[in-house]
């Protein structure tokens, strides 16, 4: 009822289906055992709707068109079907495999802007990249996501961002690390991270 093909009625064109039905399960489960343990008001549970609504409809349009593309041989679909072809060889212009993977996913206009210019901010998914621990121990990003809790990056000496008023400090990991020459944190100073992976907040220079 409130996950993957049970939430969604769609044509299963490219296993686009799959991808959003894991991502409404990782939005939603953090979020839920938040609030049965406490950590989080009810309110949080109000944003699953919020977030993951449009993804649903996106998914609904996308698998809609593929199939009118696909199983109709008119003379107008046929040309429609080669102008596209043309069109996702252009990188700036393909969005459809973003789509399809999921990983162009953002909660919100600000942060989808910010996808199409390569930029973290607050609703982004944030990539999974090796971090250099000031101990000098190196680490995957989404390694420290595995238990589920939220995750505090501080890339400069006291830099820190905040989270939402009701976030405990007991349900954030916090990590100093090295600066990363990733693209998308170049100019991150502190950063973080939601238990799904995707930004809360952002320092940046």
């Amino acid at each position: 009822m409130l996950a993957g093909d049970a939430a969604h009625i769609h044509a299963p064109m490219g296993g686009q289906g799959m991808n959003v039905g894991l991502q409404d399960a990782l939005n939603l489960g953090w979020k839920l055992a938040a609030v049965l343990k406490g950590e989080a008001p009810d309110k949080l549970l109000g944003t699953y709707d919020e977030e993951r609504r449009p993804i649903g409809k996106i998914l609904y349009t996308n698998t809609l068109a593929q199939v009118a593309l696909v199983t109709r041989f008119d003379p107008g679909t046929l040309a429609l079907r080669e102008t596209l072809n043309q069109l996702l060889k252009i990188p700036t212009v393909n969005h459809l495999a973003g789509e399809l993977s999921g990983f162009d996913v953002a909660y919100g206009a600000d942060a989808k802007a910010a996808v199409t210019a390569g930029q973290l901010t607050a609703g982004v998914r944030v990539p999974d990249i090796e971090l250099v621990g000031k101990a000098g121990v190196s680490m995957s990003l989404y390694s420290l996501l595995v238990e589920g809790r939220w995750l505090h990056l501080s890339f400069k000496p006291g830099a820190s961002v905040s989270g939402p008023e009701w976030l405990r400090s007991t349900s954030v990991q916090s990590l100093a690390a090295d600066p990363s020459d990733h693209a998308a944190l170049r100019r991150v100073r502190a950063l973080l991270v939601r238990p799904d992976g995707y930004v809360a907040a952002v320092d940046q220079e």
